[in-house]
């Protein structure tokens, strides 16, 4: 049981930095300053939060609820 438990731990694992890389991807596109010529400081602040939390799935889901909000 301990055994099935581990193996299934890691792949969770896997499998969440596998959805960050992708909505990271994403938020960078949707976030880059360069499509908001008319908010670029928050465009950048939000892009330098996508890449401080890169590999934090949650976070990075909070960060897309505040672009959709904020930026679109």
């Amino acid at each position: 049981k301990r055994v099935r438990s581990k193996i299934r731990e890691e792949v969770n694992v896997v499998e969440s930095m596998a959805k960050a890389n992708r909505i990271y991807k994403e938020l960078i596109f949707m976030a880059h300053p360069d499509r908001h010529s008319d908010k670029v400081e928050l465009a950048q602040s939000i892009t330098k939060e996508i890449n401080k939390n890169r590999h934090n799935y949650q976070e990075l889901l909070k960060l897309k609820l505040l672009i959709e909000k904020e930026l679109v």
